[in-house]
């Protein structure tokens, strides 16, 4: 699963995703060292998304505060004890439907594993949210321009194995002015701050676009490409 996918059956529109990954703001608890070789030998990659909400702030530094929660199932014929998050390697906060602590850990290969609260059967589910800061060096597909002319172009896809609604929302830095944005996502201003926003289905193995263009107050109008 990777942190920018977001999928929802349910949610629809910025309040409703943030009523749905809002929570207590729990310390992650890390798995004992005599776990890991257990743990790493659980297969993570049984349980596919069927609904997930995610918020990325983005702040005037590069880096990006983002919230996401998860809804995923077993679709397999082996109990899952872990899940795997790729291309993020420390949550600040993970917390399950109970709003328990979740202990997860670094990957060798890069990327977290997750451990489950609960072992979920063939045909089960399991919910759980989470908090991270991206720092600027890690933000791939995001580009600065002369100036401070921002690009964001990814093209992603949550590895859904079954069809999902996706419900994503970019947050801009506070006083960023919007130049351009793909058809693919709404924009609208909540509290002062634009927010671009994709709400979707996604069929088995789909994918999603992200693209805008901004600049920040006191950046040349047009600047540099």
């Amino acid at each position: 699963m990777a942190w920018s996918s977001a999928k929802t059956a349910v949610v629809a529109g910025t309040a409703a995703v943030l009523v749905l990954i809002s929570g207590t703001i729990v310390e992650v608890k890390v798995a004992g060292k005599h776990r890991l070789a257990r743990l790493l030998a659980e297969p993570a990659d049984v349980l596919t998304p069927t609904m997930m909400a995610s918020i990325a702030n983005m702040q005037p530094d590069g880096s990006i505060i983002a919230q996401f929660a998860i809804q995923e199932t077993n679709t397999s014929t082996r109990i899952a004890m872990v899940d795997s998050v790729n291309d993020v390697e420390k949550m600040d906060s993970i917390t399950d439907d109970t709003g328990r602590p979740m202990k997860t850990f670094k990957r060798p290969a890069g990327g977290s594993i997750i451990v489950l609260n609960k072992p979920v059967p063939p045909g089960g589910t399991c919910f759980y949210r989470a908090q991270f800061k991206m720092p600027a060096s890690q933000t791939k597909n995001i580009e600065k321009k002369a100036g401070d002319s921002v690009i964001v172009n990814l093209t992603g896809g949550p590895g859904n194995t079954v069809g999902a609604s996706f419900t994503q929302v970019w947050r801009l830095p506070a006083g960023a002015i919007l130049l351009d944005y793909t058809n693919d996502m709404d924009a609208a201003t909540n509290a002062g701050r634009i927010e671009l926003t994709i709400d979707k289905t996604l069929p088995p193995n789909g994918t999603y676009l992200v693209n805008f263009h901004y600049r920040m107050p006191g950046a040349a109008a047009n600047p540099a490409q």
